[in-house]
């Protein structure tokens, strides 16, 4: 314990690390953490901070692209305030650097009308793409007004419904409102349950074989029922009122006579002059568009007070779905009746075969030379015949006498029953005529041997 006492127990104790003191930090930071942090972080998919500000006079979108200047107008523009406490805080020290984000907000704020500059660029960058999205739902639009009002499809359909309608109804009816396109696929008869767009397609691929399916037709206003035509005027309104303004930041980047500034006059100017050109037409097309609209409209047959109230969005959707509902059962019906008509030719064929009594089963499984080589063969034989008797095998043959030999037997019998008689009788010698009469008839005997020479074919080959 003795030795203990004497132990030094302030190896033990924890000793504070002494703060450096403000003259030991190497740079400068007179902005707080999170804004530093910030900063920091979108410097890293940036070029140099010489670089960027080349790119910003020079509007050069190779050096920074789209996203690049969305990041520089969203956090990285200094306020007066940061600029005010970077600039004092570099006066106390002067013989200190700046840090990254400090020396990033100090070369952003000596670019001249830093703002107009991001802003003008940015809507050069976006022009083309925003007038895009305006031309082409009112190309779209264009298209299917015209499809409507040419297709003769549609046409029938209409034509066809009414009827159909004024025959259920008891009543003639002169026209109908378009919504109840999409009620027409939920209307079912009470026998056999089918939909009414089953009897509508039905009777159209009766009356008129030569229609289309409809939807191809309309492809355009299925494109349409996907965009909102009021947020495309605020979006037309929104493209004049950037437009305007990108002029004013030009005029206000012009008064700055520096070389940037002259090379930038040279073409942004013109550029201007043409969106704005482009504006004036988009917002021409778009009035001339929503006037057809409401033609279209008056030509179906919809009031005048209805046309104001029907969006042109519900008009394209209500169009469009019932086009593809149309469509999907007019291949519905056409494929039923392709399998009635194959099972109705197969149905004749089977009749067919039973009355003729066609069943040959000699030949099942055999191939098609080898049938035909056994028909040429039996064809043969039923018009040659064997070449000999010997060739039958397992019959026993026979030798025939020819009509000379059957002649001369003949005679020499009736010769020896005269002498037998004792010659009482008168000799007379038979005519010619009664000899062949009275001979075998040799026809007779050769279509026997040739109808024998078929059964024992027949024989052999119900064995084989």
């Amino acid at each position: 314990m003795s030795s203990l006492s004497c132990w030094n127990h302030d190896v033990f104790l924890l000793q504070e690390k002494e703060k450096p003191s403000d003259s030991a930090r190497r740079f400068i930071t007179a902005l707080d953490s999170k804004r530093s942090n910030a900063i920091n972080i979108a410097l890293t998919k940036l070029p140099p901070p010489r670089a960027v500000r080349a790119a910003i006079l020079n509007m050069d979108s190779t050096i920074i692209n789209r996203e690049g200047v969305e990041k520089l107008l969203m956090t990285m523009i200094p306020s007066q305030a940061e600029i005010q406490s970077i600039v004092e805080a570099t006066q106390a020290n002067p013989d200190k650097e700046l840090g990254t984000a400090e020396s990033f907000l100090m070369t952003m704020s000596s670019i001249p009308e830093l703002l107009p500059r991001l802003y003008l660029w940015t809507f050069k960058l976006d022009c083309g793409q925003r007038e895009q999205e305006i031309a082409e739902p009112l190309f779209d639009l264009k298209v299917g007004i015209e499809a409507v009002e040419k297709s003769k499809t549609f046409q029938h359909v209409l034509s066809t419904l009414r009827s159909i309608g004024s025959i259920l109804n008891g009543v003639q009816c002169h026209g109908f409102d378009i919504s109840y396109l999409s009620k027409v696929p939920e209307v079912k008869d009470t026998q056999r349950k089918q939909s009414l767009l089953f009897h509508l397609c039905d009777s159209i691929l009766d009356l008129y074989p030569d229609t289309t399916d409809l939807h191809t037709e309309f492809s355009s206003l299925a494109r349409c029922s996907r965009e909102d035509f009021d947020e495309l005027e605020e979006k037309l309104k929104s493209l004049e009122s950037d437009c305007k303004q990108a002029m004013e930041n030009l005029r206000v980047i012009a008064m700055h006579n520096s070389h940037h500034a002259q090379n930038i006059q040279k073409s942004l100017p013109e550029f201007l002059m043409q969106s704005a050109e482009r504006i004036c037409v988009l917002k021409t097309i778009y009035s001339r568009m929503l006037n057809r609209y409401h033609k279209l409209l008056l030509y179906l047959g919809i009031s005048p007070a209805a046309c104001k109230n029907l969006k042109v969005q519900q008009f394209c959707k209500t169009v469009s779905g019932f086009s593809l509902e149309y469509k999907v059962m007019r291949e519905r019906i056409l494929y039923q009746r392709a399998l009635q008509t194959k099972k109705a030719r197969e149905k004749q064929q089977r009749s067919q075969q039973q009355r003729k009594g066609i069943v040959d089963t000699k030949n099942i499984g055999k191939s098609t030379s080898e049938v035909s080589r056994a028909e040429d063969k039996l064809h043969s034989l039923l018009k040659d015949g064997y070449a000999s008797d010997s060739s039958l095998k397992g019959s026993k043959t026979k030798k025939r006498m020819t009509i000379d030999q059957s002649l001369m037997k003949f005679s020499a019998a009736s010769s020896g029953n005269k002498s037998s008689s004792g010659k009482k009788e008168k000799t007379r010698k038979p005519d010619d005529l009664e000899m062949v009469l009275e001979a075998p008839n040799v026809t007779t005997l050769n279509s026997r041997r040739h109808n024998k020479s078929r059964r024992v074919l027949r024989s052999e080959s119900l064995r084989s």
